[in-house]
């Protein structure tokens, strides 16, 4: 696994984006579409999908183990 620290910035209520420096490596969307249990989409920087999940914290670890 890559050590570098990531930095997840809200670029709006639903959107993250994961840097490690001044580089983007990833990012995470939220979509509840109306469900009282949200979902989060987890991409790489060429808006591959890295799966789905249900919460943040494991989206974030997918663009992390990709990183």
């Amino acid at each position: 696994m890559n050590q570098r620290s990531i930095t997840w910035s809200a670029v709006e209520e639903d959107f993250f984006i994961a840097s490690v420096g001044d580089s983007v490596v990833g990012y995470v969307r939220e979509s509840s579409q109306g469900s009282n249990h949200p979902s989060f989409s987890a991409f790489d920087t060429d808006s591959k999908s890295l799966g789905q999940f249900g919460s943040f914290e494991e989206a974030a670890q997918a663009v992390t183990n990709n990183e």
